[in-house]
């Protein structure tokens, strides 16, 4: 239901995401996505490169996350969550992105040299 989750189920091999799809889907709150809207949400993660959540998991919390890759593998996500009163702009969740993706990117970079 959260966005650092939809990155990494968005980074997941289809078997996984039809299985994940196929499963029951809790309702953390009214705003949570039902089948379509994840098989939607999955789809835009994977063009986009990047995920938010609005309440989705917890009442009035906004979530960005983007993932990280090492060797061209998705390992994990980043993500940082906000009260939607303060974190709820587009601005906002633009520049949060923004921040995420550089931040991973390095983090990427550190954790390939390490790899190796």
């Amino acid at each position: 239901a959260g966005a650092g989750q939809r990155v990494l189920l968005a980074a997941a091999p289809d078997a996984v995401i039809v299985r994940v799809l196929a499963a029951d889907l809790p309702a953390f709150t009214p705003r949570t996505l039902d089948r379509v809207g994840l098989r939607a949400s999955i789809a835009a993660v994977r063009e986009s490169g990047w995920a938010v959540s609005r309440g989705e998991l917890e009442p009035g919390a906004v979530s960005v996350a983007v993932p990280v890759h090492v060797n061209a593998e998705v390992v994990c996500s980043l993500d940082v969550v906000g009260p939607e009163s303060r974190c709820g702009s587009r601005e906002w969740v633009r520049r949060a992105v923004d921040i995420l993706q550089a931040t991973a990117s390095e983090l990427s970079e550190n954790l390939e040299r390490r790899s190796l």
